[in-house]
This record gives C-alpha cells, structure tokens and sequence, in this order.
C-alpha cells in the first residue's frame, strides 16, 4: 500500500512509503489492455515535491528548462507588468508576468500613480531576458523604468500548477523571483485623461494579472516576477468515464490511491475506468522515469486540493498565498486560542492593533512556521459536537469577545475556511477612522501593528498614518 505523508508547509511536499506490494500485472491481450484495473504495485521511495524551497540561480534556470525540454519551439511571450509610485514620487515595479500565450492584445495605460503595461515580444529569448534582470535591466516601456534586480542576483523559485488549473490543459512550471523591494499600493478608484475608468484599482490589478484575489500592499507576490512555462512531457486526462495519460514522453505513469484505499498505475496509452466522485477523493501522480513529478491531482495539497478546484479555490487560494509569505505587517498566525484561556487577550489585542495602522488577517491554525494545522480536533473536544457546529460555535464566541472588548468593535469579519481537509478561522480587520482601544476591565489600551508584532501604544500620535488614497488620477 501508499501511505502518503503531509511533510511540509502549505502541503507542498508529499512522499510515498511503499511496503508489501505486488508487481504490476501486464495484461496478455487487446481486451485486457484496454484500461487497467486497481492493484497494489512496486515503486521506489519518491519525494513528491511540487514546490522546491531550494532557490536556482538564472544560469541554473535555463539548463534546469533546456533538459525538460519545457516550452520547446515556442517564442512568443506575452508580458504583464504594473508599476506604482512611490512616496518620493518614483515609479517601482509592483508585480508582473511572463507567460507564452496567443492572440493577446497589448496595453499601455497609465495613470498618475499606477501603470498597467502588457507586451507581446514576437521573438523572445529566455536567456536575454534573464541576463537583462541582472545587468542593465529590460525595458518594456519606454516611460516607465527597466526591469531589473535591485538586489544581487535572482534565486527563482519553482511550483508545479497541475493540468487542471491551467488554460492550456497541460501543467505547467511556475519560476518566481522577487526582483524589487519596498514596492506600494493604494486601494483607489482609477481615473485619468482618456484612459478607461475603473471603480477599484485592486480589482482591476487583479484581473488584469489573473489572479483569484489581490491583497493591495499586504499581497504576498508584491515585487515578484513570475515566469509560466508549459510542459508537455506528460499530463493526466480524464474524459468523463476513463482514466489515461498522455504527452511528448513515452516513459511515464500515473501512480497513487483511490477512496478505496486501493492503489492504482496506469501506464502511457493505457486507461482506467473511474466515475468522478471517485477521481475527487483521489490521489493521483504523474512521474517519469527519473522519479520527477509532472502532473497531478491531490485531495491532501492544500494549494491545488480536487475539492478546492470544485468548491472553494477562489478563496483558499490567496490565503494560502499569504500564508506561504510568512506574517508580516498585515498577517498574524495563531495555532489555536482556548476561549477559556488567560491567553484568549490576544485575539483582542491583535484585532485592535490591526485596526490602529492599515487593517490585516488573524489566522487561527496556522503555526509560526507557516504550518496549516488546523482547529478541527481542538474545537470538536471544545464543545462535544459535529465539526460544522463545533466551528460555528467557536467563530461566534470570537465575535462577541471582540465586539464586548473593543471600543470600535465592528471593525472586523469572522469566518470559516476549509484548507485542504483542515479548517482555520480567519479574522479580517478593517483600520477604523478614530484610535480604537482594548477595554480591560477600567483600563483603555490601545495597540498598533509594528512590523509583525502588535504593540502598545502610548499615545494617539503611535498610531500609524492613513496610507489610504481616495482616488488616484491622472
């Protein structure tokens, strides 16, 4: 059997530990070929790693892309970048991607403190491009600066985005390095001379980007570059009834367990008979012979999980993009708060110290490593009932400690959200117009964000400034 192990952070690392079991029957004739059936098999021990940690080097990028073959024969690449102004009035790099798409149209528009700039580069050469970010930079606007790092050289790092997640159906590589620093955002309508009106800039900057949500100055992958590569050695296909595989390498198989606890190969140009209930309880895994992921589908990865793709991708998706990221001024995790507990003071605390600078997210179940443990079996021994009551009962209780401790306490929202198969509660804090204060008993305190801590304040004039722009025009 597979016995496959959560390591790592964000779900990202799997590995399988193979004990007692079969070889793969070979099928003897045309009828017996026609799909597989589920058996036990052998395989070597196999990192299932879909994000590596360990950061390349450029040069180390292009040979990694050249032995994979990724992207073969395609030249074409479409850039999106957006710049924002800083406070001395600068134009910064705030976010951008590399992606090898067609029919995409260009775009120049720029406003008087955020640009949105889109290039199709007809013959694009990889190596160029990554040369450029480390010396003179490249330019895609003649208005607004070059591309470049303004810290040493790049260390990309590189993601799996399986098939099912993709517009190209086929996987893809995900290389992703941060190229500036210190990078701002300001939540505004967009307005200027001529160019299209949009209501919200984050919104805007969001679809503009393709991503599920954007954070504005909290977000994650501010100053990041992204390069999307398709790979076509190898992906799954599921056509409703039968299970298969297929791409440019001939070596590879789909490995893993179904809801049955049975695991399943399959071969290249094999198939297997499966129903799509089943494929979304399942764990499934493409690997060549180099024992290299190439695609897969996973109801444990928190990221990309089956159920997520179905129900809630939308927003599990930037969460767990900002968990990866670490806390920061704007994110704080908690493993778990006993109600009960002398502790308890800080969810009030960090509320009231978000809502005393630019507002930010309170995770409960998420460790201070980034680790998503999850409060399911802590809030099901708290009240002695089902799992759904047992959250809602717990998010409720939060929500009336705030709003009884808090002089503004209706700053904030509480809710629930399942990461993979493990639930969290997640505390938005919104800043409030006038210092807001814990209240203790006779005592009034006011807290502010520092950093990644919450700190007392000890007067008004601690409070951290406004940051936010009603309007930005141009």
């Amino acid at each position: 059997m597979i016995d496959f192990q959560y390591l790592k952070r964000g779900c990202s690392h799997f590995s399988y530990h193979v004990r007692n079991v079969r070889l793969w029957p070979k099928a003897d004739n045309k009828a017996e070929k026609k799909y597989a059936t589920a058996k036990h098999f052998t395989i070597d021990y196999t990192h299932m790693d879909t994000k590596k940690h360990t950061q390349i080097k450029s040069n180390d990028l292009l040979n990694l892309i050249d032995s994979r073959h990724i992207n073969a024969g395609k030249n074409e690449a479409v850039i999106s970048t957006v710049f924002s102004k800083s406070g001395d009035g600068s134009w910064k790099f705030l976010i951008g991607k590399c992606e090898f798409q067609e029919n995409i149209d260009e775009l120049e528009e720029i406003y008087s403190n955020i640009a949105f700039i889109r290039r199709v580069i007809k013959e694009f050469d990889i190596k160029i491009f990554l040369s450029d970010l480390e010396s003179d930079g490249y330019q895609i606007s003649e208005t607004l600066p070059v591309l470049k790092v303004d810290r040493g050289q790049t260390r990309w790092n590189e993601e799996i985005i399986p098939s099912n997640f993709t517009r190209s159906n086929f996987p893809e590589r995900k290389y992703s390095a941060r190229i500036t620093h210190g990078s701002e955002f300001r939540e505004s309508a967009l307005l200027g001379y001529g160019m299209p009106y949009h209501s919200s800039s984050s919104d805007y900057l969001k679809n503009f980007m393709g991503l599920f949500i954007y954070h504005g100055q909290s977000h994650g992958d501010n100053g990041e570059l992204s390069i999307f590569m398709g790979d076509e050695r190898g992906k799954i296909v599921f056509d409703g009834e039968y299970l298969s595989v297929e791409g440019n390498e001939s070596d590879i198989c789909l490995v893993g367990k179904l809801e049955s606890g049975d695991s399943i190969k399959i071969d290249h140009e094999k198939t297997f008979k499966i129903s799509e209930p089943e494929l979304l309880k399942s764990e499934l895994w493409l690997i060549n012979k180099n024992n290299e992921i190439l695609d897969f589908r996973s109801v444990s990865h928190d990221r990309y999980n089956l159920s997520l793709f179905e129900k809630d991708k939308d927003r599990a998706e930037p969460i767990i993009s900002l968990i990866e990221n670490g806390e920061s001024h704007f994110l704080e995790f908690k493993v778990y708060i006993d109600l009960k507990n002398k502790k308890v003071t800080e969810i009030e605390k960090t509320v009231c110290a978000f809502s005393n600078a630019q507002g930010g997210k309170l995770i409960i179940g998420v460790d201070d490593e980034g680790n998503i443990i999850g409060i399911d079996e802590k809030v099901r021994e708290a009240y002695k009932s089902s799992i759904d009551d047992s959250l809602e009962k717990y998010a409720n209780a939060i929500r009336k400690r705030i709003r009884e401790t808090l002089r503004y306490g209706r700053c904030f929202d509480v809710s629930t959200m399942k990461i993979g198969k493990k639930h969290v509660i997640l505390i938005t804090v919104e800043r409030t117009e006038k210092t807001n204060y814990y209240l203790n008993s006779n005592l009034e305190l006011a807290f502010v964000r520092k950093g990644s801590t919450s700190r007392q304040m000890r007067s008004n004039e601690d409070r951290e400034p406004d940051r936010r722009l009603s309007i930005i025009s141009g």
